[in-house]
């Protein structure tokens, strides 16, 4: 009897720590979330101009009241426009404010305007995972919209790469909804089982709201001018610009800051990278702080007898001899529920030790790369301007300095009667001509070679090797 009551107040306090668990979790997504505010706009009325925002306020709140007897928890101050912004302080107050039919016709007696938020807060939005991109939206959303009548709408979200996911961001207006089929783990298509998860924003870029750059705040902003919005461009402000869409980041027809925006998601990619570098480098920080060793004092702090977990397992249960307490039994539950959990940790902490070391290898060789090809362009360089010298001295020798010879040879043997001296000088005119006609044969050789050149280069032989003949056969023949 004892046993059965350890084992009921185990199973109890198990639930009730998975529910406050999971009540912690709504909690923080509802004080992570802000609801977005509801614009009224008055048709034009003296009344209203007279009228402070505190004053709609209570008027608002006295209709509301006399119609559906109940108070929201609401707060408001005036926008741009002179319109009416009503922030809802619960998500009870966000829910009936979204529903159109409790609001009332006329506020100070003065007909208005209503404007719904287009964005709900995140909390009330869920994942449907394995929805095919050759499923049809449209049709899935009346479908559903028969079973879920929250539902508000459904979007089909892209990877980084602006690539479709089999994944659906399904809207509600309903908290209580969401938390159903959270809870539930799926959702029902048909006569189909998908799964859900929650919905996690993706990251917020922050952006300056003066010229709209996503590198610094508005207060660092250097730029004198307040740039539009919409169409990138400087003049006079006007909510009504119609002039064409054009983000001043990347020049597409979207707005700034839009996830489709390159710019953006390259930030978002770096802030994810970013984020995997440092939970890996942790992990890597707690193995080695694992790994360290410290010199105990086995006086001052004896070490506590160590039993192996599978001992204590595979040791028979006496509940009639030993009767466990509630600690043993919730400690062995905990153990064993922490299992698999480990198992799963090793595989990310692997993952995250590959992927970092990957990352910084893949880093290396493209470091690598850019300085080979770098060095490569130097030579290149390098064995250029070494041509050009060496055709600059042939064009100098060959131009100037034999000619010169020649000519200097056949005065000196004109003027010399030795014959010793007429024989040598017969000789350096000889060799002299003679090299003088290996150019002019090598010149003349030369210009069909360049057209069988340029063809060459133009079916892919490098300029370095088509062209390294001709200086250094020219350059043997000047020895």
């Amino acid at each position: 009897m004892q046993e059965s009551i350890v084992m009921q107040s185990t199973l109890q306090s198990n639930n009730t720590i998975t529910e406050t668990t999971k009540a912690s979790d709504y909690k923080v997504l509802k004080q992570s979330s802000k609801f977005p505010p509801y614009s009224i706009t008055f048709k034009r009325s003296p009344q209203v101009e007279q009228v402070t925002d505190r004053k709609l306020l209570e008027l608002l709140l006295v209709e509301w009241k006399d119609k559906n007897n109940y108070v929201p928890d609401i707060t408001g101050r005036f926008g741009h426009g002179k319109c009416l912004l009503i922030f809802a302080n619960d998500e009870t107050s966000f829910e009936e404010l979204f529903n159109q039919q409790n609001w009332p016709t006329k506020i100070n007696d003065c007909e208005f305007d209503l404007k719904i938020p287009r964005v709900s807060p995140s909390i009330y939005s869920l994942v449907i995972q394995q929805f095919f991109n050759s499923w049809n939206i449209e049709e899935v959303f009346e479908d559903l919209k028969t079973l879920y009548p929250t539902l508000i709408k459904l979007t089909r979200m892209y990877s980084f790469n602006n690539k479709p996911l089999n994944l659906v961001r399904a809207d509600f207006c309903s908290l209580q909804q969401v938390k159903k089929l959270l809870d539930d783990g799926r959702i029902t298509i048909d006569h189909m089982k998908n799964l859900v998860k929650q919905y996690h924003p993706p990251a917020k870029i922050s952006k300056c709201m003066k010229c709209y750059s996503h590198h610094h705040s508005t207060n660092e902003c250097t730029s004198q001018v307040q740039l539009c919005i919409r169409c990138s461009l400087d003049h006079p402000y006007n909510n009504n610009c119609q002039n064409e869409i054009k983000c001043i980041n990347c020049g597409q027809d979207h707005y700034a800051g839009h996830s489709a925006c390159p710019e953006v998601q390259q930030i978002r990619r770096q802030i994810s990278q970013n984020q995997r570098e440092k939970r890996t480098q942790l992990l890597i920080n707690l193995e080695q702080d694992q790994q360290l060793h410290y010199n105990n004092n086995n006086q001052s702090f004896p070490q506590l007898p160590s039993t192996s977990i599978q001992q204590q397992q595979q040791q028979p249960q006496r509940y009639s001899s030993q009767p466990q307490t509630y600690a043993s039994i919730l400690q062995a539950q905990t153990q064993h529920q922490q299992q698999p959990h480990k198992n799963d940790r090793n595989h990310v902490y692997i993952e995250n030790i590959l992927t970092t070391f990957s990352n910084k290898i893949e880093y290396r060789l493209q470091q690598f790369e850019e300085r080979l090809i770098n060095q490569v362009i130097e030579v290149e360089k390098i064995v250029d301007n070494l041509k050009s010298t060496t055709c600059e001295l042939e064009t100098v020798i060959f131009e100037t300095i034999l000619p010169s010879i020649k000519a200097i040879q056949e005065c000196s043997f004109v003027n010399t009667r030795s014959t010793s001296t007429r024989e040598d000088l017969t000789r350096y005119k000889n060799e002299v001509t003679n090299l003088l006609t290996r150019k002019n044969n090598n010149n003349n050789n030369t210009k069909p070679n360049k057209s069988n050149t340029s063809d060459n280069r133009t079916k892919g032989v490098p300029k370095t090797i088509a062209t390294k003949q001709t200086p250094s056969t020219l350059f043997n023949d000047s020895e």
